[in-house]
């Protein structure tokens, strides 16, 4: 069954799990390991997941007017936190992601405007 925790009630298998994510891939892993690192006092995390396995993260900053939200393999489990959230400018890092996403907004009756940016990968 898959299980949501914040920042505050990881365990210790499950932050191992998702540091293990940020080895395998340091680009899209980044602002999460830098956010916990460094700005832990203005960063909440998500992690949706199956006993040790991260499945989905939602990474919020809250270091300016409007909130940084990096989401991770979104999933419904993050849906209310998304809406809580806002207003924010959203990372996907799935491009499978955005219609998931697009839809919770529109569910919401948030307006939003959604660009499409690709790295050298």
């Amino acid at each position: 069954m898959t299980q949501l925790k914040g920042l505050r009630e990881l365990d210790f298998a499950l932050y191992i799990s998702s540091i293990s994510l940020y080895l395998q891939n340091p680009l899209d892993h980044a602002y999460m390991l830098y956010d916990l690192i460094y700005e832990l006092d203005k960063t909440e995390l998500y992690i949706s997941g199956r006993g040790d396995v991260v499945e989905a993260y939602m990474l919020i900053w809250r270091g300016q007017k409007y909130s940084g939200i990096h989401l991770w393999n979104y999933s419904e489990d993050l849906k209310r936190l998304l809406k809580e959230a806002l207003p924010a400018i959203i990372q996907l890092y799935r491009p499978s992601d955005l219609e998931k996403v697009a839809g919770a907004l529109k569910e919401a009756g948030v307006e939003f405007k959604a660009e499409v940016y690709h790295g050298g990968r």
